[in-house]
């Protein structure tokens, strides 16, 4: 009776969906100490509570989030670690339910898989309960990538720009949108029709991108605060780390496109024609230089992996295999809709110029490829969910107990 309950009725995702985010809540509510970033975010908050005259200027985002966590805790007497993860978790808790709505509204109407895999990325899912502001830079485009679908186009482009106060690299994903209302008017032979049309369709994404300009102008860097260390870097090192995290969190699939990677290498030989230069070309470019991805650091896994592969040959060689095979996999996925693709180059473009290489940065290239690719074999996808459910398990258990960090 039970499962047949389940099968018949909608609403058993969802209570799983909320149970899954309050087991993940409680494991970190009362943690006693900061974890990580953290303490940058709660002496910002504690600033602006307290209303001091000069905020802390360690954080290079704009104090958005922090402002709004100060004006929910302003109403408690004695605003705690625990509180404010309480308040930071109401918002990001509502991501994965956000997901779920642009599934639907996409075509992929009770997708439940997809559901699932969206809410345990293992580099997603550990953040809900800390008082990070990722994820809250993520439901912007969520909820804008729904209502565009839903034809409510002009609300789409004010929730996208209004991400740009969350996050600065929000801008490429304000880029995104304006590619999608581009691609809805081009027609093959209305290339000037269409980009006047998009142009008129998205002011206030450009009246938005106008004030962000000013803004950066005015303040003398995309960074608000450690501008020394925060500032732009065209660092191709930040996309190797992306296909790193990709192979690695994608490797159920990797494995299940060989066939389809190998028909691509026959057909294409181009492809490992040119393998030579790329091997050059990554070991001249692979640089993991910035003093936050220091060696000294190593409570942050991904300084360990990127100094293990920096300093050795061998390590180095077998990471370049893995882009490779990263990038093939990926050439062999086809996405849902021809507008999608436009998401890799978009991706790319918002990865470069962030000189930190820092996992979190690929909430939301992740969250979009996870939603616009085609759907596999039921048995691959049910084996991928059980991958990040297991990933996500020791990421979260490597948190819980101070191991690490992503």
């Amino acid at each position: 009776m039970i499962v047949r309950f389940l099968k018949q009725s909608s609403i058993w995702p969802w209570l799983l969906i909320g149970a899954v985010l309050l087991i993940v809540f409680q494991l970190f509510c009362f943690h006693e100490w900061a974890l990580a970033d953290e303490r940058f975010h709660l002496r910002m908050i504690d600033a602006i509570l307290n209303g001091a005259s000069k905020l802390p200027t360690n954080v290079s985002v704009f104090p958005t989030y922090h402002a709004i966590m100060a004006v929910i805790l302003s109403i408690f007497e004695q605003p705690t670690l625990p509180l404010a993860r309480l308040v930071s978790f109401c918002v990001s808790g509502a991501a994965p339910f956000l997901f779920v709505g642009l599934c639907n509204q996409i075509g992929q109407q009770n997708d439940y898989l997809r559901w699932f895999q969206f809410l345990f990325i293992p580099i997603i899912l550990p953040f809900y309960p800390l008082v990070y502001m990722d994820i809250w830079a993520l439901i912007p485009v969520l909820i804008a990538l729904e209502r565009f679908y839903a034809g409510k186009q002009l609300i789409a482009c004010f929730i996208m720009t209004a991400g740009l106060a969350l996050r600065q690299t929000n801008l490429f994903w304000v880029w995104f949108l304006c590619w999608l209302f581009f691609y809805q008017a081009y027609h093959g032979d209305n290339l000037k029709t269409a980009v006047i049309d998009t142009i008129k369709k998205t002011w206030p994404c450009w009246l938005g991108m106008a004030v962000f300009a000013g803004v950066i102008l005015v303040n003398g860097s995309v960074a608000v605060g450690d501008k020394s260390n925060q500032g732009i870097a065209f660092d191709l090192t930040q996309v190797y780390f992306f296909l790193i995290v990709c192979f690695l969190l994608f490797l159920p699939l990797h494995l299940a496109q060989v066939p389809q990677i190998l028909k691509l290498l026959k057909e294409q030989q181009w492809i490992l024609w040119i393998l030579p230069v790329a091997v050059v070309f990554f070991f001249t470019t692979f640089k993991a230089n910035h003093p936050y991805n220091s060696p000294e650091a190593s409570y942050f896994v991904r300084n360990r992996l990127l100094h293990w592969i920096q300093y050795n040959y061998l390590t180095k060689g077998v990471t370049f295999i893995v882009l490779y095979w990263s990038i093939l996999t990926f050439t062999t996925i086809k996405l849902r809709r021809p507008e999608f693709y436009g998401l890799y180059p978009m991706t790319i473009l918002a990865l470069l110029p962030m000189p930190l290489i820092e996992p979190r940065y690929y909430m939301i290239p992740l969250a979009l490829i996870g939603l616009f690719r085609e759907k596999l074999k039921t048995s691959l996808e049910i084996g991928l969910l059980v991958y990040w459910v297991i990933l996500s398990a020791l990421v979260i258990t490597m948190i819980k107990f101070g191991w690490g960090f992503l």
